[in-house]
């Protein structure tokens, strides 16, 4: 948080109680969690017990430096309020909505690795065009070593594009059942007419997966069923309907689904029965019922539930009034401020949590090439041309930047040579600045 706004002006000690025993107890789990990076100089932030813990101290950290800022003389603009920079914020969100990558696990991969030495989660499978999927393949790890080398082959196409051709493994992603689970990243580009085969092989050992390119929004639900999204904000006022996304594998067509409605307000909840239909399907296998709320004209919550052979999904509805309050609550990049704070060394810093980008008016660059902005009106800020293009420049880069630390983060940039990360973020930022000047 070094480059927050305001952090330079902030010390002091932040003690977590009971933290080393509580990594202790996590490296010596049936199912151990290496934390610390491979050369010990850190946490390994791809790791879901890191992410929480920098989001659950950085929350604490960053109410503290919030604390401090309004106590000090300071000018911010909310760039936000710009149509132009609003209407921009809307594309990089849908640029990096594109790159979010949908996993395509196995209806039941639990923990028992293929028996057949290695498999595709799934056989055929359906991908929406201009999206990219990872698709899972188990690895028997008594069948299969480390030492070996597998190879992924598909016929030359102009459907879709694969991230790799050799998959291989290291010991520490082998688990205690001897079950290795690797991903190959699937980017579509063009409808198909027929199925194009994949095939990954080792030695003796081969699999393969037939592959679909078609129009529709696929997402394969986990487990069978599955809410998406499972968590959203809605305004009063508008009739609400969540997505209920189903794969006939293993709930066939006609199966009866328990629905449970619980709202803030209500004691009981509503209940009702809905069944899986052929209309809904959207390919071979996937499937989306749409389930009606109605319309909710004050501010709660609602929960719905759906149980259908024993299993329960969840969907959180929360219905709000969103004003300015909610500002950078939820999204890639929310919010875009000019700050003047000349005692900082950086031009733009990112609140990662918020989805806030800073930019510094008062840094020797910035105020350099755009002149002095300390003077512009902050309840409508207003550029000239050249000073769009700077600032358009500034968010393309720092939008970058974010966009290739989350595909970090999320494993699916796994090399460590900088020039690739370098290369990634010069790759994004002409993407990103030829949505915005369209």
């Amino acid at each position: 948080l070094d480059k927050l706004p305001g952090a330079n002006v902030i010390s002091g000690e932040l003690v977590i109680p009971d933290i080393s025993q509580l990594l202790r107890r996590l490296l010596n789990a049936d199912f151990p969690v290496e934390l610390l990076t491979d050369t010990r100089d850190g946490f390994d932030f791809r790791q879901d017990f890191t992410k929480n813990m920098f989001d659950v101290v950085g929350k604490v950290l960053q109410e503290e430096i919030s604390k401090n800022n309004k106590r000090r003389d300071e000018i911010s603009i909310d760039l936000t309020k710009n149509k132009k920079i609003n209407d921009l914020l809307k594309k990089i969100n849908n640029y990096y909505k594109d790159l979010e990558l949908t996993s395509i696990e196995g209806l039941n991969p639990g923990k028992t690795p293929p028996s057949d030495g290695l498999r595709f989660a799934r056989p055929t499978i359906s991908i929406s065009k201009g999206k990219s999927y990872d698709l899972k393949i188990y690895i028997n790890s008594t069948q299969i070593s480390s030492d070996d080398v597998i190879n992924v082959t598909c016929e030359s196409n102009n459907f879709f594009d694969l991230d790799k051709h050799i998959i291989s493994y290291n010991d520490d992603n082998v688990l205690d059942s001897g079950l290795v689970v690797r991903g190959l990243v699937i980017k579509s580009l063009d409808l198909t007419n027929d199925p194009i085969v994949i095939t990954a092989s080792c030695r003796d050992y081969e699999t393969r997966v037939f592959v679909s390119v078609i129009e529709e929004k696929i997402i394969y639900p986990k487990y069978g069923l599955e809410f998406i999204p499972s968590k959203r904000t809605v305004k009063p006022g508008i009739n609400i309907k969540s997505k209920l996304y189903f794969d006939t594998d293993k709930y066939e067509i006609g199966t009866k689904v328990q629905i449970s409605l619980i709202y803030d307000n209500e004691l009981v909840p509503e209940e009702f029965i809905e069944e899986l239909l052929i209309t809904e399907m959207i390919s071979d296998n996937i499937g989306i019922k749409s389930i009606e709320v109605g319309i909710i004209s004050e501010e709660q919550n609602v929960v719905i539930t759906a149980t259908c052979k024993g299993y329960s999904v969840e969907s959180k509805i929360m219905v709000r009034e969103k004003g300015d309050e909610n500002k950078g609550n939820s999204g890639f990049l929310n919010q875009i401020e000019l700050q003047f704070l000349p005692d900082m060394f950086w031009q733009t810093s990112i609140r990662e949590s918020k989805g806030i980008l800073y930019i510094n008016g008062a840094h020797v660059v910035n105020k350099h090439i755009m002149g002095d902005l300390g003077q512009e009106d902050r309840s409508k800020p207003r550029f000239n041309t050249s000073q769009y293009k700077y600032l358009y420049e500034l968010i393309s880069i720092e939008s970058s930047k974010k966009i290739v630390r989350e595909l970090y983060k999320k494993g699916q940039i796994e090399e460590l040579d900088p020039d690739v990360f370098f290369d990634r973020i010069q790759e994004h930022k002409s993407k990103i600045y030829s949505d915005i000047i369209e």
